[in-house]
């Protein structure tokens, strides 16, 4: 044994002898385990590292907006379809909440502010892809609602002694308010893109 390290051996039994070391550092305590996400939340949010490291405040703000809206675009959702279309809102709209987070955090640093106030462009670009994906689910959200409320009104659907809109060789007529959105430059047959 070296000088440098005390022993605690028993002299009978040299094999379980096993050096102690002196070590002044210590490690920090773990972090309290976060409670489980409550039934009305949704459920990747208490798992993902930006809530972990979020201040106290930061989460319960966060979380006054996130779980109602997870509770009206996913829980309260009329189908599958509507459910996954609110999932994907809601988690953009966490994205957008834990970049604003993290912005915070950046300005606070001298060195990130540089770096920012250098290439602000990257930053804002990013925002903006954010909430352009945000407002495009919304909007995909909002139109299915639309047609699911057309759907179940009862001007809209035929009654069972009423004969068929349109059979196959009418077509189907459309009334002549209704709007097509203008094609795109990606359908056109010029070959040009």
């Amino acid at each position: 044994m070296s000088a440098k390290r005390k022993s605690t051996c028993d002299s009978k039994t040299p094999k379980t002898c096993l050096p102690t070391r002196n070590s002044t550092r210590r490690r920090p305590p773990p972090p309290a385990p976060l409670p489980p996400a409550e039934p009305d939340s949704p459920h990747w949010l208490v798992d993902d590292g930006r809530w972990i490291n979020m201040p106290e405040n930061m989460r319960q703000l966060a979380a006054r907006i996130l779980n109602p809206a997870y509770r009206r675009f996913v829980l309260d959702a009329r189908d599958e379809l509507e459910r996954s279309v609110g999932m994907t809102l809601v988690h953009l709209m966490w994205l957008e909440l834990s970049g604003q987070v993290e912005l915070g955090k950046t300005i606070t640093d001298r060195q990130s502010v540089e770096a920012i106030l250098h290439n602000p462009e990257e930053l804002i670009e990013r925002h903006l892809r954010l909430t352009a994906s945000k407002c495009q689910t919304a909007e995909l959200l909002l139109k299915l609602r639309m047609v699911d409320g057309l759907l179940r009104q009862s001007s809209f659907s035929a009654p069972d002694n009423h004969p068929a809109l349109a059979s196959p060789e009418e077509g189907i007529s459309l009334p002549r308010d209704t709007q097509f959105p203008s094609p795109s430059p990606f359908t056109q047959s010029t070959g040009e893109y």
